[in-house]
């Protein structure tokens, strides 16, 4: 055993390594951030591929299929489209305006 606690194997080079935690090694609180952090992660590709899906192609900085393909970087990718990939074509107003609409 390690100082920290975790089993050692000895590598190649005859070191001796901390041996990676399993799923039943960990906490119920680190298996819950796990979970938690898989859901964010498929709520946030899925939702970027819809909206890349449905948004025509004027309003994509860059060539669709290469931010589809970075989508699927986890898990900056989603949010890196989010952030660079959309333009805004529409402003503040015409938002409003389609909400009202969509109350009525």
């Amino acid at each position: 055993m390690s100082r920290d606690g975790a089993l050692a194997t000895p590598s190649a080079e005859g070191r001796n390594r901390p041996q990676k935690k399993r799923w039943p090694d960990l906490s119920p609180s680190q298996r819950a951030a796990i979970v938690l952090a898989a859901i964010v992660e498929l709520i946030l590709t899925t939702v970027a591929l819809q909206d890349l899906a449905r948004r025509p192609r004027k309003e994509v900085r860059g060539w669709k299929p290469a931010w589809v393909l970075t989508c699927f970087v986890q898990p900056i990718g989603p949010i890196l489209y989010f952030l660079v990939g959309r333009r805004r074509s529409r402003s503040w107003s015409d938002c409003r305006y389609c909400v009202q609409r969509l109350s009525e």
